[in-house]
C-alpha cells in the first residue's frame, strides 16, 4: 500500500519531532510502545503511534533474515545443517515478530484512544495490586493505599560512622 505525499509529510514531522524530543521523553515513549501501553504525556500520542507503526512495519519483514541465511548457507555448509539452521532461526525469528507486532498493535490502539479522548493515560495505580477487602487484620485497612515497594537490591550508605 504506497503512501500518499501528505502521509509522507506528516510521518516526516512526526519523526523530526520525535529526533528532537529530549532523551528522557523519548525513552519514555519506547517504553510504552515495546509495553503495548499508552504514553504518559497525551501531546506524545501521535509520536508513539508512529514509533509502533514503524516497528510493525519492520516486524513484518524481519523473520525472513532466517531463511535467508538457512539458504546463504547451502553455498558453504552441508544441506541438513542449512536447513535446520533456517529453520530454528525461522521459528525463533516468527515468534519475535509475532510477539513484537502484537505489542505494537496494543500501543497504536491505546495511543489512538488516548489521541481521541477516550481513554486517560495509565496511572500507578492501576498497576498496583489492590489490596485484600476480606482480611480481619486491623493495622492495616483494606482502603489504605501500600506504600511503593523498592526494587532491586537495597542500598545502603557505605559512610556511616
Amino acid at each position: 500500500m504506497a503512501k500518499s505525499p501528505d502521509e509522507k509529510q506528516r510521518n516526516r514531522e512526526l519523526q523530526e519531532q520525535f529526533a528532537n524530543l529530549v532523551h528522557d521523553e523519548r525513552r519514555a515513549i519506547m517504553k510504552a510502545v515495546n509495553r503495548g501501553r499508552a504514553v504518559e504525556v497525551r501531546r506524545h500520542a501521535p509520536l508513539a503511534v508512529m514509533i509502533a507503526q514503524r516497528q510493525i512495519r519492520f516486524w513484518r519483514w524481519a523473520w525472513l533474515i532466517a531463511p535467508a541465511l538457512g539458504v546463504g548457507q547451502l553455498f558453504w555448509a552441508e544441506a541438513e545443517v542449512a536447513l535446520m539452521n533456517g529453520l530454528f532461526g525461522t521459528l525463533v525469528l516468527v515468534t519475535l515478530a509475532w510477539y513484537w507486532v502484537r505489542r505494537a498493535r496494543q500501543s497504536v490502539a491505546a495511543n489512538t484512544a488516548l489521541q481521541k479522548g477516550r481513554v486517560g493515560p495509565p496511572s500507578a495505580s492501576d498497576t498496583r495490586p489492590r489490596t485484600d477487602t476480606s482480611s480481619d487484620d486491623a493495622q492495616t485497612p483494606a482502603t489504605s493505599p501500600r506504600p511503593p515497594t523498592p526494587r532491586g537490591r537495597k542500598r545502603r550508605d557505605r559512610r556511616q560512622p
